[in-house]
């Protein structure tokens, strides 16, 4: 079997972030078939593990400390593969590939981001600065940054034509559509390269309480990308209908004074923000899952969400959400960002019980593909064919 190192920003530490925790169950799940597996790392979580390698060098990360550390560590412990997991920062990327020249190893860089974001970043920019202007102003406005938006969008592909794929034996995305934008940036000669593996989620243990409550449930980080401000004016007409229901917001961020600002400014009742906590618990006795971000790499809080029987709903406003939403199924994918049929959605799950347990039903069929058994399958064929 081949011995593995997988490289991210930070320790690959269950719980800690997305990334994080998916190469974690990526490790775990590859030990389980079979294979020795390292995880190298700059910023640690949790104490190391004999498996835990931290780079001494934090700024620069590709810095000559970092290489040694590295390439004693691809000696010492004999690594054929190397996966760089999800940074958008080129520096962790260089490392890897400096690192695969010194030594005979194959490297898989796995992008956990969007790369068309500056597409859907321009859009939530744009519908901020626009609703800051007077509306007679506003068609003049939005024609410069349709003439902006193309900017963007070429810093974005510069910043992928940058990297040397040459040195990249497979570049991994979360999306058919990621895979298929940038298979059209390189040449055709690298199209094989491209592949496509889903995030994994454990399916074990994760049966809901006997009696779920009336929560509609919000989990992640408090960022202007996730949103929340659109939640809380969705819930202050939800609330109105429905005073026996709750809104619980799980997660912390830069962002999360300004959103309870929102909360207390607009006077909601029944709001709980409950800080940075373990989900599960949460996810266990809430009904409702919702999101209302701009743009999101995966939506991975929908699936971890559906497994506990809750039912998603989210603005169609990310490739992958239809991966995870399949709209009347198992969930409720929203036009971006129409705010009333959101509040209709929501009244239709809240008020439509028996419909509302058919979509939770369908959800814990619909999450299996995703399950970590089945996506480290994918990868194993990737590592060997390699």
């Amino acid at each position: 079997m081949k011995n593995i190192c997988i490289v991210s920003e930070c320790q690959q530490v269950l719980g800690v972030g997305g990334t994080e925790t998916v190469s974690y169950l990526l490790k775990k799940e590859l030990i389980k078939n079979g294979y020795k597996v390292w995880s190298m790392f700059f910023i640690p979580k949790a104490p190391k593990t004999e498996t835990d390698i931290e780079f001494p060098e934090k700024q620069v990360l590709c810095s000559n400390e970092n290489k040694r550390t590295f390439i004693n560590a691809i000696e010492k412990y004999e690594i054929d593969i190397i996966i760089s997991q999800g940074a958008p920062f080129k520096g962790l990327l260089e490392l890897c590939i400096e690192a695969k020249k010194a030594s005979k190893c194959k490297l898989i860089y796995c992008y956990h981001f969007n790369p068309l974001k500056a597409n859907r970043e321009f859009n939530d920019y744009k519908e901020r600065y626009l609703s800051n202007h007077s509306f007679i102003l506003r068609p003049i406005y939005s024609l410069y940054f349709e003439i902006r938006r193309h900017t963007f969008i070429k810093q974005d592909i510069k910043f992928f034509k940058d990297i040397e794929i040459e040195e990249i034996d497979a570049f991994v995305t979360l999306n058919k559509e990621f895979t298929t934008f940038l298979q059209k940036i390189y040449p055709s000669k690298f199209k094989e390269r491209f592949h496509t593996i889903s995030n994994p989620i454990v399916l074990d243990n994760c049966e809901p309480t006997s009696k779920k409550e009336n929560i509609i449930l919000f989990v992640g980080r408090l960022t202007y990308q996730k949103r929340l401000d659109r939640l809380l004016y969705i819930w202050e007409e939800v609330y109105n209908i429905f005073k026996n229901w709750k809104l619980v917001i799980v997660g912390d961020g830069e962002y999360a004074n300004e959103y309870q600002r929102i909360a207390e400014k607009s006077q909601l009742r029944n709001v709980e923000f409950v800080g940075q906590k373990e989900s599960d618990e949460y996810f266990k006795r809430s009904k409702i899952i919702c999101m209302t971000s701009s743009h999101e790499s995966f939506g991975m809080v929908l699936i971890e969400g559906q497994k506990y029987g809750c039912v998603p709903i989210a603005y169609n406003s990310f490739e992958s959400a239809t991966d995870v939403i399949s709209h009347g199924h198992n969930g409720l994918l929203i036009t971006p960002f129409n705010k009333r049929e959101y509040i209709d959605g929501i009244i239709a799950l809240i008020t439509d019980e028996h419909r509302r347990d058919m979509l939770a039903s369908n959800g814990k069929s619909f999450i299996k593909k995703f399950d970590a058994n089945v996506v480290v399958k994918r990868w194993i064929y990737l590592i060997e064919t390699l």
